[in-house]
């Protein structure tokens, strides 16, 4: 008699994962098996807070294959100087360090400005291979004015 805990008590003395806070990272690009062609621009951070943007740029850059990544961190001001000389697999290694031992505000303003302007190149390139991605005309669509 008495030796029951309180029915408000968990047992495990853990509370129930819905009680976590919203903290907007749950909604950041998760690092999957395969690599991605997520890309970022100039809009990618639009109305984030900056730690958020953070996430987000992170995430982006983590699920990115190789030679996007590549392309990406030699829009870091000095990748030039760091990559003069040597093969892309070494490039992206150098690239890849300088970028995790930057400091948080470096970092973001360097991915920033990074996709900025990968993503004005990419915009340069588009506008020469004009509906590359477009399906082909005579798709397998069913006609629209069919039985009706």
């Amino acid at each position: 008699d008495g030796d029951a805990p309180p029915a408000d008590a968990p047992e495990d003395g853990e509370a129930p994962p819905s009680d976590a806070p919203a903290n907007g990272a749950a909604d950041a690009p998760k690092p999957q098996d395969a690599p991605t062609n997520a890309a970022c621009d100039d809009a990618s951070c639009e109305g984030l807070a900056t730690e958020e943007c953070m996430v987000k740029l992170d995430g982006i850059v983590a699920t990115m294959a190789d030679d996007s990544r590549l392309n990406l961190q030699m829009h870091f001001m000095g990748a030039d100087q760091i990559c003069s000389d040597i093969e892309d697999g070494e490039c992206l290694s150098r690239l890849d360090a300088y970028r995790s031992e930057l400091g948080d505000n470096t970092r973001l303003q360097m991915l920033m400005s990074a996709c900025s302007e990968a993503a004005s190149a990419v915009e340069e390139e588009a506008e020469l291979v004009v509906g590359e991605d477009a399906p082909p005309a005579d798709g397998d669509a069913p006609p629209s004015d069919g039985d009706a």
